[in-house]
């Protein structure tokens, strides 16, 4: 039987927030709850550290039907207390990994027993609908806990800074099996991509590559009669990249037993509205009216079509001083800003001192400029608009992706 004391340990910081937070009354509450659990707290002010014993985390397992590879064996089965050599390691001779037990520890902290009323009892708040222990923390206006996130395991973190050095080297591969093992399936996928992607990138390295060292002298990327056929190269190489990962990334998905989770949203902690009852779940709710987030939407419209225009602006200013919009009948050519591009202009190819780039500098300083003021507007604007979820692209809003997309097309155009 695998020794359930070799398991990573697992620990999690709460940070309770400081405002109108009694730390005093809170405090003791929240570590009471979390102890009957089976837990163990390490009180530091306002930061509560939390681990649990082995015998802790292998329940959770149970409970939740958690779905282990078998050892000597392609099939997968439901975790089993008891049953832990019939399992093959996740983690060399660890029975789970690092990532998993993590996973496993937010569970017991969310499988926290407690009642609404007794968390009121000691912080007069909102709750919204039938939450796990620490989402109602998080989530109730005003929240309990600013800070939930994982700690670092020293040993295990050690062991994949060690193995991130030595894949420096180009005969040493990097391990994604050792990062998700320590980070999870998420950073994994993302490694796993990029370690894919820089393989399959040299098909086109090795064929653009003599082209551009071999080709004549002279011959521009509008002239260059092998360019046409290195084009149809690089369409068919796209189609086969997505193909073989789509293959790759299954593999990942069987290993990783991820292939049947699907995203999920997640409730936004800025979201804040008007205390009411779900028609259908009948339970408590917060709701924000759709009338007043249409006022904000064209708040927002308003707001960010000068810094867009702004940025149009920059892109075709330096179209023009680089001298790449010749015709007259372009609707972004400017007479009085193409003749510096000319030969013998103050921009232009044969000017000294390298002043043809200029406009190529001045371009790119101003579009991040614009960028960084962009994206905290649309930030803003986002706040204000006050959605209720989070949509699975990280930690960015539904709708500042559209607004921030909108001025990098516009800037990447050029």
């Amino acid at each position: 039987m695998k020794d359930s004391g070799s398991l990573p340990g697992a620990r999690y910081l709460l940070k309770v927030g400081e405002d109108k937070c009694d730390v005093a009354s809170v405090v003791p509450y929240v570590v009471g709850r979390l102890e009957e659990r089976g837990l163990r707290c390490v009180v530091e002010g306002r930061h509560i550290v939390v681990s649990a014993e082995p015998a802790t985390l292998l329940a959770q397992a149970e409970g939740m039907r958690w779905m282990k590879l078998l050892k000597n064996s392609e099939e997968v089965a439901s975790f089993t207390v008891g049953r832990e050599g019939e399992f093959e390691p996740s983690d060399n001779e660890k029975l789970f990994s690092s990532a998993e037990c993590s996973l496993l520890l937010y569970h017991c902290l969310e499988n926290t027993p407690y009642t609404p009323s007794g968390l009121q009892s000691v912080h007069e708040c909102v709750l919204e609908g039938d939450k796990g222990f620490v989402s109602a923390l998080r989530l109730c206006k005003p929240p309990v806990l600013a800070e939930v996130y994982p700690l670092h395991q020293q040993e295990d973190c050690k062991s994949l800074m060690s193995m991130l050095k030595w894949s420096l080297l180009p005969s040493v591969p990097l391990d994604v099996q050792h990062i998700r093992n320590y980070f999870g399936e998420e950073v994994g996928f993302y490694f796993g991509w990029m370690c894919f992607y820089l393989k399959f990138i040299c098909v086109p390295l090795v064929i653009g590559l003599p082209m551009y060292i071999l080709r004549s002298g002279g011959v521009t990327v509008d002239t260059d009669p092998y360019l046409p056929f290195f084009s149809v190269i690089m369409a068919l190489w796209g189609v086969l990249f997505i193909v073989f990962w789509q293959r790759q990334s299954n593999t990942y998905s069987f290993l990783w037993n991820t292939y049947t989770l699907s995203p999920a949203d997640e409730l936004r902690q800025e979201f804040h509205g008007y205390p009411s009852v779900d028609p259908v779940t009948h339970q408590p709710n917060i709701h924000y009216p759709a009338w007043r987030r249409r006022l904000w939407y064209l708040f927002s419209v308003a707001a960010m079509l000068p810094l867009l225009s702004l940025g149009v602006a920059t892109m075709t200013l330096s179209l023009n001083l680089n001298g790449y919009v010749k015709s007259t009948g372009s609707l972004i050519y400017v007479e009085s800003l193409a003749k510096y591009a000319q030969p013998g202009g103050l921009f232009a190819g044969d000017s000294p001192y390298f002043l043809w780039l200029v406009p190529v500098l001045g371009h790119s300083v101003c579009v991040n400029i614009v960028n960084s003021v962009y994206s905290r507007l649309a930030e803003w604007c986002t706040d204000l608009e006050n959605h209720r979820y989070y949509v699975f692209v990280g930690r960015l809003n539904s709708s500042v992706k559209p607004l921030v997309l909108q001025f990098r097309l516009a800037s990447l155009w050029s």
